[in-house]
């Protein structure tokens, strides 16, 4: 099963399932939101028993140590849920796979950053590269026109869904991402040792 914070991260849990050579034999579902994760993890943690392996995916939005919050919310976490924080938040991850982001953005590689799980706002991040891209229709819609508010424009989330879809591998990008890295890994174990 997968479980995740929001739509996109519900997509980029699928294809780390699929990454690992395993697939999503259960439900799919995400939270709408952070609160709303936090809220329904207990209850996944309680049915992970009966259930089989669980991966849950939420952004972590800090840098502050996540230890003591996991502690509080799931004192007695079940080896079946496999809960990963992508850090900071998935953009990061995105942003990882620097080659196939760029090409799908039109935008130089050398525009993407380095170290993306040190970036501050992913987000912000992909959306300002989207503004240099040479396709008028990436910048004009993953961008808010000049004047209006908010961080998006209105195709930011059909256009990410694409990219995650058709051209993001993670074990490319887990080379960028320490904290994808060890996602993966973890998702990796968990499987083998259900099977």
């Amino acid at each position: 099963m997968v479980f995740a914070e929001g739509f996109l991260d519900r997509l980029a849990a699928e294809r780390l399932v699929l990454a690992v050579g395993s697939t999503v034999e259960g439900t799919s579902s995400d939270a709408g939101g952070r609160d709303a994760f936090w809220r329904t993890i207990p209850r996944y943690n309680a049915a992970a028993p009966h259930l089989g392996l669980i991966l849950a995916l939420a952004d972590h939005d800090s840098r502050e140590c996540v230890g003591p919050r996991l502690k509080a919310t799931l004192p007695h976490h079940h080896a079946n849920l496999i809960l990963r924080l992508s850090v900071p938040m998935l953009e990061a991850w995105l942003l990882a796979d620097r080659t196939a982001l760029a090409g799908f953005l039109h935008v130089p590689v050398a525009a993407l950053p380095d170290d993306p799980d040190a970036v501050e706002h992913p987000k912000r991040e992909v959306v300002n590269i989207a503004r240099r891209s040479t396709r008028r229709q990436i910048r004009e819609g993953m961008a808010p026109a000049p004047g209006r508010g908010g961080l998006c424009g209105p195709l930011y989330t059909p256009t990410v869904e694409a990219f995650i879809a058709s051209a993001w591998d993670p074990l490319r990008a887990a080379k960028r991402s320490p904290s994808l890295h060890r996602a993966l890994r973890a998702l990796r174990t968990a499987t083998r040792s259900a099977t």
